[in-house]
């Protein structure tokens, strides 16, 4: 064990500056990305607690929240979202800041609706109470039994403005780190190892915080708990300040790799960009993917914690239990890139879908009589949601394909685009949630907070919300059968970007030492090659020789920055290993006084150890 972690210090410490051989991201940039991740984690925290949602404590308690307010309140935000989506990819897509496409969006945004959602549990009490208007609701099969008035108050109006904006601005922090993460390698196996890293550790702050709130909440509220402001009002401030710090480390350490050419200006109408999308065929089948998972939603944990364990234990569990189930999503964070490399993304993601669907009829089949028990099959659906995360990667190798098909990096477009479709299909599949509520028993007009406190409507509730899960669930594992960009595909159309950016430096003399051993590196594969490939490198074949003339010179540029490199983390390196030498050689005289033998246990040290044996590798 102890080697492995010294095993590990010198691996951590030799690639922090520097990427491993075949790979584009140092540690170093990993570790920065990862904490731009967790500055969005802390983000969440926000979103956990405060939304348009029938499962949190303070937004039915302290709000006020029905299904009908839910419903309509809804869908004004998804027109608002209809109106932000193009606004949102023209700037993104359209970009060409000095440092990146997509960074000069991770600080300003992330300040402002940092600042929107932690001002929303200070809205005054009274304001729940002076109504602002009412809207009269008629008899509606199904929803509505019969005729009768939804109230909207100050309150809530208030609290739905600073959610609009604490939602609008944290979509562009997301949608920017969602492009570096697209860009910050072009290798797909790199992309699912940084994925990795980043879906483990940069959840931490969501995890620990969400973990501890309910806690505190207890401790501080007792049995009120969560359903107070209070609680909120402490921990926002700190969740904002974090995030902050967070996103300017990914902001100053981050970079950008898109295959295109060094001087390369980003200029994409998103008219442009939906006529390229839409012959898309994976932008297709992830929206497909997005509208049947928006409603494969069976995790109903905090009703099982509030209304049928309740009071105080209740209210600690509904930490506990959160960081239990988020642990679920570990082993295929951990595992998943290995799993990916060994049988493919598709068939991974497709194991998992089909998983989640059977743990959904388990979960139908014991819910009303033992909801308790419910909590292992929401815990198993986790896990498989941790394998689900690679369908970021996947969406990153389509956009590489769509830059091969159409020549535009559409990585704006594609989220945007994508969000203005599920919501204009949202507005009626948010109508899903309220009929099948509706069928427990759960009226427009019926507050959260009072009806689930029936037992017997709770118990339907639990069936009924299952029942419409499975149904996305089992809808939701159709779509990556006909996923067909596989990881040999993906890695030749990189080649081809490539070739492409090569051959426009090459004519605005801005080639780079990399282009050129890429483009030699290709040329030499040529005879392993798929036919695809081999197709597109006849097409350049001059230009490509032509560049490999230059292989040459820029590979003895290259040898030579790595010769230096290589010597500076060798010599910090051996003064640490020397270092220890000194201390461990200081200590054993003190311990051994006249019995040490100095000479042997300088030479016991120096044979295992890895730098000073080598001393003379470089010249001192």
């Amino acid at each position: 064990m102890k080697e492995k972690i010294v095993d590990g210090y010198y691996k951590l410490k030799e690639y922090w500056h520097r990427p491993p051989k075949g790979y584009q991201v140092s540690y170093k940039e990993i570790a920065a990305f990862t904490a731009g991740v967790g500055g969005t984690s802390f983000q969440n925290v926000f979103i956990a607690w405060v939304g348009l949602a029938a499962t949190l404590p303070l937004m039915n308690a302290y709000f006020k929240l029905t299904p009908g307010l839910v419903l309509i309140l809804g869908w004004v935000g998804a027109l608002i979202t209809l109106i932000r989506s193009p606004l949102f990819s023209m700037i993104l897509d359209n970009s060409n800041g000095k440092s990146g496409k997509f960074k000069p969006f991770l600080i300003w945004p992330m300040v402002v609706s940092s600042v929107a959602y932690t001002l929303i549990p200070f809205i005054p009490r009274g304001w729940m109470d002076v109504v602002a208007f009412e809207m009269p609701l008629p008899v509606i099969p199904y929803l509505n039994a019969e005729a009768s008035n939804l109230q909207f108050t100050v309150g809530v109006l208030v609290m739905f403005v600073l959610l609009q904006i604490g939602i609008s601005f944290s979509q562009f922090t997301q949608q920017a780190l969602g492009g570096i993460q697209q860009t910050i390698t072009s290798n797909s196996q790199e992309r699912s190892n940084i994925n990795s890293v980043h879906s483990t550790l940069g959840q931490i702050p969501n995890s620990v915080i969400n973990t501890v709130l309910p806690i505190v909440a207890v401790w501080v509220a007792g049995e009120k708990g969560q359903y107070e402001p209070l609680i909120y009002q402490i921990f926002f401030p700190i969740c904002s300040v974090g995030a902050f710090f967070c996103s300017l480390t990914a902001y100053l350490h981050t970079h950008e790799r898109a295959v295109l050419p060094v001087n390369n200006v980003a200029k994409v109408k998103f008219s442009q960009a939906i006529k390229a999308l839409a012959k898309n065929k994976y932008f297709w089948l992830m929206i497909a993917y997005g509208i049947f998972t928006s409603f494969r939603v069976t995790n109903y944990y905090q009703w099982i914690c509030m209304y049928t364990i309740g009071g105080e234990l209740g209210g600690v569990l509904y930490g506990i239990l959160g960081a239990v189930l988020g642990i679920a999503y570990l082993p295929a964070l951990i595992f998943g890139p290995m799993v990916y490399k060994k049988i493919g993304k598709k068939k991974a993601i497709c194991a998992g879908n089909l998983f989640f669907a059977l743990m959904a009829i388990i979960q139908l089949l014991v819910c009303r009589t033992y909801p308790i028990v419910a909590l292992f099959c929401i815990f198993a659906q986790n896990t498989t949601l941790g394998i689900g995360i690679v369908a970021t990667v996947m969406t990153s190798d389509a956009l590489d394909y769509e830059q091969y098909r159409s020549g535009l990096r559409l990585e704006g477009a594609w989220t945007n685009y994508s969000n203005v479709i599920l919501t204009i299909v949202g507005l009626f599949t948010g109508i899903l949630a309220p009929l099948f509520l509706s069928f427990a028993g759960v009226k427009l007009t019926d507050e959260y907070d009072v009806v689930f406190r029936n037992k017997e409507t709770l118990s339907n509730a639990y069936f009924y919300y299952t029942l419409l899960g499975l149904i996305g669930a089992v809808l939701a594992s159709i779509p990556f059968f006909f996923w067909d960009l596989d990881e040999k595909k993906h890695a030749d159309i990189v080649r081809v970007l490539h070739i492409r950016a090569a051959e426009t430096d090459l004519k605005e003399n801005t080639l780079t030492d990399e282009d050129i051993i890429e483009i030699k590196e290709i040329l030499d594969g040529y005879d392993k090659s798929s036919e695809f490939l081999k197709k597109h490198i006849d097409e350049k074949r001059e230009v490509c020789e032509e560049i490999a003339k230059l292989y040459p010179a820029a590979k003895a540029r290259k040898d030579a920055a790595a010769y230096e490199s290589d010597k500076n983390i060798f010599l910090s390196n051996l003064a640490v290993e020397e270092k220890k030498l000194e201390i461990r050689v200081a200590k054993a005289k003190n311990k051994q006084k006249d019995d040490f033998d100095e000479e042997a246990f300088r030479a016991d040290f120096i044979a295992r150890s890895r730098f000073i044996k080598d001393k003379e590798k470089y010249e001192m």
